[in-house]
C-alpha cells in the first residue's frame, strides 16, 4: 500500500508520510461491479496515515487528479468542480466512524 501512495501521490515514504502497520478498519462487503456486470465480493482495509504538513500537502495538491472531498460532495456524489465521486466513498465515510476525527 505505501508503494501506491509513493507512486501515485510522488511521496517518498518515512520522510514525506507515515502509515500505521494495521488497518484501523477492515470491511468485507458485496457490491456492484459495472465491470463484471453483478455482484462481486470487496475487502477494503483502511490505515491511519499522515504527513509532513508544508510541502507535502503543496505536492498533493499540485496535481490536479487527487482530490480533498468534503462530506457534502460525498453527499452530493460531486464535486465543486463537477466531477462524480464514487458511491464507494459514502460507504466508507459511513463506516469510519470516530478514525477520521481523530488527532495525529
Amino acid at each position: 500500500m505505501t508503494c501506491e501512495v509513493a507512486e501515485e501521490l510522488q511521496l517518498r515514504e518515512d520522510l514525506d508520510f507515515a502509515v500505521a502497520s494495521q488497518p484501523a478498519i477492515h470491511l468485507e462487503y458485496t457490491d456492484r461491479s459495472d465491470g463484471a456486470r453483478g455482484q462481486t465480493a470487496c475487502v477494503t482495509e483502511l490505515f491511519e496515515a499522515c504527513v509532513a504538513l508544508q510541502g507535502v500537502l503543496g505536492t498533493i495538491e499540485a496535481n490536479t487528479t487527487n482530490r480533498w472531498l468534503t462530506t457534502a460532495e460525498i453527499d452530493e456524489k460531486l464535486t465543486r468542480d463537477s466531477q462524480l465521486v464514487s458511491r464507494t466513498m459514502r460507504f466508507l465515510l459511513q463506516n469510519i466512524g470516530s478514525i477520521a476525527t481523530k488527532e495525529p
